[in-house]
């Protein structure tokens, strides 16, 4: 099986070598961030620079980057990269270009133009279908605020990304309870400040937010930070200002139904199903119809080694290049959770088909679903939507396959061996290393027992017209 997590490279080595440092960008919650440069692709991207020696709790970071190593999510930031020294650690990520919803909250607030309630619910949903993602997965972010929510354009409310993950903390249903006091005041609920808490302390953040978007103003205001606490403690809102006048009352029975005791409160994935989010922010199946069924068949037939190549390669396209794929799978996703079931798989290619005219048999169907299904987990994620629809043909860069070359060969000797290939296809049983042995015998075109980079490249299909030029 392959996991999206082993497409997160790490280098002990001086990542000067290969990024230029153009611009600090501002301060995360372990370190400053900056927008780099690499220095052979000329992509840009996003670095967080972190002092190991001023960090307090190392568990902390290393939770952070477990979190983002491992989540395949479309509103959740990339991880591509890390790179340590003696000193630091850099974590290498996209770039979202469209600033902090904290920003444009206050740009908006102060020209008067605030969100339409289907732009705020446009932006709610990926805050709360990240949410319910990382719940889902026993995660617990516990620092939701506006500022930890980047768009990654401006001016595009379709995609927003969940950053900063250093307050995180995992929990189990059966051991859910957090007593840290932790986060931002002003989105800090209640029970936080009792000191027992469980994960619906994000979906209170997330309805702060909400609150502010629709109004322009929060919802628990002080003078000081105590002040803010006891309003907080007692439930103390409204929705008497003017900005709620032609606001619906369907939104405002959802905060209702999010400003309660923790027993009583929504949960993520009820929250995504309120009508309100339903209905203001859906995705139609029309998008749908920009499928193209062609490279998803393409891809069903490839061997796993070259699925893991365009995998790798697709988990490092930017949004610009994934925009429309992105779309579709949002208008699969029926439930928002951030991975397709069988069923919505099925009901999205039934709708395809019933345009298109291409018929598929439910025995074709669950053969297209486990040869896109990786990592075995019995959906289908993000990521794995992403490498099975992406023509790989016109959109595969020599640079982006000698990025997945290098990542793949672990120890650096210039060749993958059958070991470092295991590493990443992860085989569960002999079967599965002897397909690999098959595998590398078949790709191995000198006999040396290895995949050198020509070799590689004649994997996917590429022909060498002399030393230095393929086709």
């Amino acid at each position: 099986m392959i996991r999206k997590s082993n497409f997160v490279g790490q280098f002990k080595e001086d990542i000067s070598e290969r990024y230029n440092f153009i611009a600090e960008l501002g301060q995360g919650t372990y370190g400053s961030v900056f927008r780099i440069e690499d220095k052979f692709t000329g992509e840009i991207h996003a670095c967080k620079k972190v002092n190991k020696k001023q960090i307090k709790r190392q568990d902390r970071l290393k939770i952070e980057i477990d979190l983002l190593k491992s989540s395949d999510h479309q509103n959740i930031v990339k991880l591509y990269e890390i790179y340590e020294d003696n000193i630091f650690i850099y974590l290498v990520m996209e770039e979202c270009k469209g600033g902090e919803l904290f920003q444009v909250l206050a740009e908006r607030a102060k020209s008067g133009n605030k969100y339409t309630e289907r732009e705020a619910a446009l932006i709610f949903k990926q805050i709360m279908s990240a949410i319910f993602y990382c719940h889902n997965n026993g995660v617990c972010h516990r620092d939701l605020k506006p500022e930890n929510i980047l768009f990654v354009e401006k001016s595009d409310l379709k995609q927003i990304k969940l950053i900063d993950f250093g307050l995180s903390k995992l929990f189990t249903p059966s051991n859910n309870h957090m007593n840290s006091i932790v986060g931002t005041i002003y989105y800090m609920s209640p029970e936080l400040f009792s000191g027992t808490y469980n994960e619906k302390c994000d979906v209170w953040s997330a309805g702060v937010i909400l609150y502010i978007l629709l109004s322009g103003r929060p919802p628990f205001f002080g003078k000081t930070p105590s002040e803010i606490t006891k309003k907080i403690a007692n439930f103390e809102y409204n929705f008497n200002h003017k900005e709620w006048k032609n606001v619906s009352q369907e939104s405002r029975n959802l905060i209702e139904k999010i400003f309660v005791h923790s027993g009583t409160r929504l949960s993520s994935l009820e929250v995504l199903q309120h009508n309100w989010v339903q209905e203001l922010a859906f995705y139609s199946d029309q998008q749908i119809l920009n499928l193209d069924f062609e490279h998803i068949l393409q891809y069903s037939f490839m061997n796993k080694l070259q699925k893991s190549i365009i995998s790798f390669v697709s988990y490092r396209y930017t949004f610009t290049q994934t925009k429309e794929l992105t779309d579709i799978f949002k208008s699969i996703d029926k439930n928002s959770d951030g991975v397709l079931t069988m069923t919505e798989f099925k009901e999205g290619l039934d709708y395809f088909n019933s345009k298109i005219g291409l018929n598929l048999n439910e025995e074709e169907l669950a053969l297209l679903f486990e040869g896109i299904d990786l990592d075995k987990s019995g959906t289908i994620n993000y990521n794995e939507f992403l490498a099975s629809t992406l023509d790989y043909k016109k959109e595969l860069k020599l640079e982006h396959i000698y990025e997945a070359f290098k990542s793949f060969d672990s120890d650096k000797n210039g060749k993958i061996s059958l070991k470092e290939i295991s590493d990443i296809i992860k085989p569960i049983n002999d079967e599965d290393i002897d397909y690999l042995d098959e595998l590398i015998k078949s790709i191995d075109l000198n006999g040396d027992g290895e995949i050198d980079f020509d070799e590689f490249l004649c994997c996917l299909g590429y022909q060498m017209v002399d030393s230095k030029h393929w086709i």
